[in-house]
């Protein structure tokens, strides 16, 4: 009876680790994923800032601050932006269906 018992307690010792290193892997491949994004958030914000479309500005504080916005020349998309949008308000739905179809 107590040899049942000690293998029953360690097979509930072995899932219980195996479990742990399953939320583990589950928690690193999150933070890839949010690595992934930032790095790719940041990418883009800075070809957008080389093409003048949105500037950056940088504080000199612990931690540091960084924000970004529109120039000029980046308003001047905010027309089409929204023209886009109203476009797809109207027939979004539609391409939606179509790729289903």
């Amino acid at each position: 009876m107590r040899g049942r018992r000690h293998r029953d307690e360690q097979k509930r010792e072995f899932h219980r680790h195996r479990r742990h290193d399953q939320r583990g892997d589950k928690i690193r491949k999150k933070l890839n994923d949010i690595d992934t994004f930032v790095q790719l958030l940041t990418k883009t914000l800075r070809g957008l800032e080389r093409d003048g479309l949105v500037a950056r500005t940088v504080y000199a504080e612990v931690p540091p601050r960084v924000e970004y916005g529109l120039t000029p020349l980046g308003r001047t998309l905010l027309d089409a932006i929204d023209g886009l949008i109203q476009w797809v308000d109207e027939h979004g739905r539609t391409v939606l269906k179509n790729r289903l179809d």
